[in-house]
């Protein structure tokens, strides 16, 4: 990439932030039934509003700019909505046999997209449409050649992809790893010059999976890697400088099964736990610093494995499930300072929540992970 084009596509990012009602988009299914995508008001009592598109049951959102970015795993898609009015502005199709996870959007002509099902991160230009892999991740692939890709978040000229090394029978081959790509150069980073071949940071967990959350100012990098038994993982921190794992600041061995989890202050953070009664779902409080939990604030009979948090207003929110018992669904909304829940009943979204994502006005290069 030219020194021009790098400064141009860092104007793109670093322009009037775009202007706009901020919401919680939440992408629901049910029972293996296609769902959609509705937006709702950042507040404790909303109505849920329709985006203008059908989704497969396993979605996810995320905004960019004024645009909301939503994946469609199963059919190989990407939709893009208007964050301003609500309107369809474009449908990708990515191409046979591609499984998108996640999607970067760099510039206008520059979005970055995981696939599960390659070994190439994928580059999207959204005015032509064209596809093309630019980043091969399979030197840092269990011995079937497929690395599979999840998650991914960017720290300036880093893209930061979560990999599950999964083998033929999708059974997680240790280490799983997190890939750093110079998006700029788009070349794959040896993070330790010092061994043979290339090196991705090596994770103590196993499967990551769910959001990143980056704390810049602090230089560290929180990921969920918490595989499939309640033993084998956590959350993991990370080093951005040094590129390397910090070891877990939460065990499984201490609570159980983790998953989505969001940092609200040095001294506070959330995160979904899961035991093996009844396949509950649990909303634990925690310290991001030592470790400690907190306290437990709600219990849902079904699974969730989404939570979302705005620093603006404070909230928490909950993707309630289509629990056994044939409870009510919805999103449940919590005081993110003190746990409280301020929803007697779970905020209607249609079918049941899957995945939910706070979308709020910023530049882009001002953009926290949401």
């Amino acid at each position: 990439m030219s020194t021009l084009a790098l400064i141009l596509a860092l104007a793109q990012q670093t322009s009037v932030p775009p202007t706009y009602e901020p919401r919680l988009l939440v992408t629901t299914a049910q029972n293996g039934v296609a769902g959609e995508t509705v937006a709702l008001p950042l507040s404790a009592a909303g109505t849920a509003t329709p985006l203008p598109l059908a989704l497969s049951p396993e979605s996810i959102a995320r905004t960019f700019g004024d645009r909301h970015w939503i994946v469609d795993r199963d059919l190989g898609r990407l939709s893009v909505v208007s964050a301003r009015d609500g309107a369809l502005l474009a449908t990708h199709d990515l191409g046979a046999g591609v499984e998108p996870v996640d999607v970067i959007v760099i510039g206008p002509r520059r979005v970055y997209v995981s696939d599960r099902a390659g070994s190439a991160l994928l580059r999207l230009d959204p005015t032509t449409g064209s596809v093309t892999p630019v980043v091969d991740l399979a030197p840092l692939a269990d011995a079937d050649g497929n690395p599979d890709m999840a998650r991914m978040e960017r720290d300036g000229a880093r893209l930061f992809v979560q990999l599950q090394r999964l083998d033929a029978n999708q059974v997680d081959v240790a280490p799983a790893q997190l890939a750093v790509v110079d998006w700029t150069s788009e070349t794959l980073l040896d993070v330790d010059p010092g061994q043979a071949g290339v090196q991705g940071i090596e994770l103590f967990g196993r499967k990551p999976a769910h959001a990143f959350v980056i704390d810049r100012a602090a230089r560290r990098l929180f990921v969920s890697a918490a595989g499939e038994l309640h033993t084998t993982g956590g959350l993991e921190l990370v080093d951005l400088d040094a590129l390397s794992s910090l070891g877990f600041i939460l065990s499984e061995r201490e609570l159980g099964h983790l998953s989505a989890f969001v940092i609200v202050s040095p001294e506070l953070a959330y995160v979904v736990g899961h035991t093996d009664f009844a396949f509950s779902s649990h909303l634990w409080a925690f310290s991001p610093r030592t470790g400690q939990f907190i306290s437990e604030h709600h219990v849902s009979f079904g699974g969730v494995d989404s939570l979302a948090y705005d620093r603006g207003t404070g909230l928490l929110f909950w993707p309630e499930p289509a629990n056994f018992g044939g409870g009510a669904h919805g999103i449940h909304v919590f005081d993110a300072a003190t746990g409280t829940r301020l929803t007697a009943d779970p905020i209607a979204t249609g079918l049941a929540p899957i995945d939910v994502h706070v979308a709020r006005p910023a530049p882009l290069s001002a953009r926290e992970p949401r």
